[in-house]
């Protein structure tokens, strides 16, 4: 990484350390936007099959909808549909149904 990568990344992380550190911003909005980001990659275990490609490509392309083309393999899943599939019990449904509830707080549909 080059020190102009290292510079955006580190610019990226300040906007989103300065966010969760204000005193003015309320809890439920750090919440919020904690489990977005929690939900934009599943586990790195085959358990859920399609069901993790599928609903973290669609958080993905809501939560970003101009961003989703620049990075590779962000939104583009073969299977992946516009509307997120039926949560699994699971602790990764759990992170998908808090991101997708944020979501629709902010009237993004799913």
């Amino acid at each position: 990484m080059n020190k102009e990568t290292r510079d955006e990344v580190r610019g990226a992380l300040g906007h989103l350390d300065r966010f969760f550190a204000n005193p003015l911003v309320s809890n439920i909005a750090k919440q919020a936007v904690w489990d977005i980001l929690t939900a934009l990659r599943g586990p790195d275990i085959d358990t859920y099959g399609s069901y993790k490609s599928e609903t973290t490509a669609v958080i993905r392309r809501t939560a970003f909808p101009t961003g989703k083309r620049s990075i590779s393999n962000f939104a583009d899943v073969a299977g992946a549909g516009t509307k997120l599939a039926r949560s699994v019990a699971s602790h990764f449904g759990n992170h998908i149904s808090r991101a997708a509830d944020a979501l629709r707080a902010l009237g993004r549909k799913l």
